[in-house]
């Protein structure tokens, strides 16, 4: 809202309160155009230091296998028209696992959890990893 929180606040006050509301409005209003820009500004270096986070821990070989320091991994699209199914979350972690794998950018297609490793198969690609991260099979169709 902003600035046009100054404006919106007086009026919808005195609409709701009279005089009262609207000098209620004005402290809201004013407040409002002091507290959201600092509130941006420190979600905007949240976001920023998250990001630098996750970039700095990537550096550990077997980090594109901790998929759950996420909230919720974004949706995965399946097979070369990006078909958008019902959310599985673990559909969405093998695909959140491929995009920082060798198969990064290729559609995602399926996946296996085997007991110590994880078959991610895309368009084009076939790639098994150890639980470790490490590849144990890549095969191209």
């Amino acid at each position: 809202e902003g600035v046009k929180g100054v404006v919106s606040k007086p009026i919808r006050g005195a609409e709701r309160n009279g005089f009262e509301g609207f000098a209620k409005g004005i402290g809201k209003g004013l407040l409002g155009l002091l507290v959201k820009p600092v509130i941006g500004t420190t979600d905007f270096l949240t976001d920023t230091l998250i990001g630098v986070k996750g970039a700095v821990e990537s550096t550990d070989s077997a980090s594109y296998l901790n998929v759950h320091n996420q909230i919720r991994p974004r949706r995965a699209l399946y097979g070369r028209d990006r078909i958008i199914r019902p959310y599985r979350i673990d559909d969405a972690s093998a695909a959140t696992i491929q995009a920082r794998s060798c198969l990064g950018g290729e559609e995602y297609y399926a996946h296996v959890d085997m007991v110590k490793k994880v078959a991610l198969m895309s368009v084009n690609r076939l790639l098994i990893l150890s639980e470790d991260g490490k590849e144990v099979l890549r095969l191209h169709f």
